[in-house]
């Protein structure tokens, strides 16, 4: 091989390289936000403030079931 042919060969490698980088980080990206994402916001729940204290007193400590 010349030199010429080397660095050709080794052009075509590289940007190959940098094209399934691209390629795969698009693939990533679809898959985080067609299924984790939706997944993830899913299963969120936030906790309700909810308690069996039904005075107004603030000095009367209430007891809390989770």
């Amino acid at each position: 091989m010349s030199e010429i042919q080397q660095s050709d060969a080794l052009k075509k490698l590289v940007w190959s390289i940098i094209a399934l980088a691209i390629l795969g980080t698009v693939v990533a990206m679809l898959h985080y936000f067609a299924i984790d994402l939706p997944i993830q916001q899913a299963a969120f729940h936030a906790p309700a403030n909810v308690g069996s204290c039904s005075t107004q007193d603030p000095d009367i400590h209430c007891r809390i079931t989770y």
